[in-house]
């Protein structure tokens, strides 16, 4: 992570936050109508641009409802197994996004999970696959043949 800049913000009197921050990281020129006691510091931080981004489908629809969804065949677990998984490989915060999305699309084939940039789909993902993705596709670079990729538009 990086700073991008350093200021003072106060909230304003519809709740927004007012913010005076140079981006050059120039001196501070506070307006006269602000007092050191009303402003908060801030420090904004970026993160670096990722080298992989997971999408894991945790659409969920209401029990009974005829179309299957990802969220009700165990994606929310899928997300935090995918996290858990980054954590115990040593894989930095940054290095790998991961998130849990509304539909992908192929419900009857979920859960759903997407790898970019590689745009590889993944279906019928279970946990037991987190860790061949992890391990195949992040680490080592190539999807996972064994979990038959982009069988869903085949």
């Amino acid at each position: 992570k990086s700073i991008t800049s350093i200021g003072y913000s106060r909230a304003s009197s519809s709740g927004s936050c007012l913010r005076n921050a140079p981006s050059s990281g120039k001196r501070i020129n506070q307006p006269d109508e602000l007092t050191q006691s009303s402003l908060t510091p801030y420090i904004e931080v970026t993160m670096p641009k990722p080298k992989y981004h997971i999408l894991v489908c945790t659409n969920a629809r209401p029990p009974g409802h005829p179309k299957p969804s990802c969220g009700g065949q165990g994606s929310a677990q899928l997300l935090m197994s995918f996290n858990m998984g980054l954590m115990q490989r040593g894989i930095m915060p940054g290095e790998v996004l991961v998130t849990g999305s509304s539909c992908l699309g192929p419900c009857e084939q979920g859960p759903t999970v997407v790898v970019y940039p590689d745009n590889t789909w993944y279906s019928k993902v279970t946990e037991a696959d987190v860790a061949t993705i992890l391990d195949e596709h992040i680490k080592g670079g190539k999807p996972a043949a064994k979990l038959n990729p982009d069988s869903v538009w085949k």
